[in-house]
């Protein structure tokens, strides 16, 4: 038995854990391909103040230093790297 699980938090497309794809045999890398790219990444929050960092995937740069946020289904995790904190935002 093959199957394809969601694991992408707040995804668009998917609910996470929830199963893409379930059955028996295997039939190929790319038709499995093709359902994995089909789940969307959860859409980039807007900070007021802060510029996403292009070269790196949940970085934000601000005049006061780097921020780091991690989308959950709780919500969204930031951390600031100057303080070391964690907050959660919903």
């Amino acid at each position: 038995h093959f199957a394809i699980i969601n694991g992408v938090a707040n995804s668009p497309s998917a609910s996470q854990w929830e199963i893409l794809h379930s059955n028996y045999g295997y039939r190929g890398a790319a038709y499995y391909r093709q359902i994995i790219d089909a789940v969307e990444a959860p859409a980039v929050p807007e900070l007021s103040g802060w510029t996403l960092n292009d070269s790196y995937p949940y970085v934000y740069s601000h005049q006061d230093g780097w921020l780091y946020y991690y989308p959950t289904n709780e919500g969204l995790w930031i951390h600031h790297f100057s303080s070391g904190q964690w907050v959660l935002k919903n």
